[in-house]
């Protein structure tokens, strides 16, 4: 997990402390509580840090990435030394959306341009956010396993259908699932991205054709202390 500099700027407008809590065994709790059993989850709290405070000599980005970067190491001092959360870190990571229309010899075939996907960057991490599609698949049972493994699934009505289910859910349901998750701003990108590959993917299955989708997640990881590229997405994994 990355230091979030708005903790740091909500603490310098509200002149308020920062008290950093550690829960640690989160990583399958849900799950193992919906098979009823009983998760053992511990929760770490430290001293309160003092209100972020604008210096006169350093600039106030870097001062707020600081003061994040300090609130995250005190939480993560909290966690238990095996929790698996602090084992994968990651730095500068990037997203981008590869989409190709097939014919049935397997061949690119080209499209409208009003169905070109203008929020490819949003899209395609919530694509590479296995915990939230888990959420649509499995605790509120939608059908949307086909957005889970698009390296296989290629039938874009099948697609088209998964990406409806959600966006009736959140019109319909809860219009907030994404916020809580995302925010505000990358939220409404996100459902911007999912109702472009909406209408492209129900132009692509009226035209008899295929549809392939390539979420690509790039990243530095702290750990291995190089580049890695993620192509094929993953189950549930700690970076979340």
């Amino acid at each position: 997990m990355r230091a979030q500099t708005g903790v740091a700027w909500l603490s310098y407008r509200a002149h308020a402390p920062v008290l950093p809590i550690g829960f640690g065994r989160t990583l399958g709790a849900l799950a193992a509580a919906l098979r009823l059993k009983r998760p053992k989850l511990t929760m770490n709290v430290d001293t309160l840090l003092p209100a972020a405070r604008l210096p006169q000599d350093k600039p106030r980005k870097l001062y707020l990435e600081e003061y994040a970067t300090q609130v995250l190491d005190a939480v993560n001092a909290l966690l238990p030394a095996d929790d698996p959360a602090r084992q994968v870190r990651v730095a500068d990571e990037r997203f981008e959306l590869r989409v190709t229309v097939q014919g049935t010899d397997g061949e690119p075939v080209s499209y409208p341009p009003d169905l070109d996907i203008r929020h490819t960057t949003a899209l395609a991490k919530l694509l590479h956010r296995p915990v939230v599609l888990k959420i649509f698949t499995e605790n509120l049972r939608l059908p949307t396993r086909a957005l889970q493994n698009l390296h296989e699934e290629h039938d874009a009505g099948v697609i088209a259908d998964a990406i409806q289910s959600i966006l009736d859910y959140l019109r319909d349901e809860n219009p907030y699932l994404l916020t809580y998750r995302f925010g505000p701003q990358e939220a409404r990108a996100m459902q911007a991205g999912l109702e472009e590959l909406l209408a492209l993917a129900r132009w692509t299955a009226e035209s008899g054709l295929a549809l392939t989708i390539t979420p690509v997640r790039r990243f530095y990881s702290l750990d291995q202390g190089k580049e890695i590229v993620q192509i094929k997405q993953g189950s549930f994994e700690r970076w979340m």
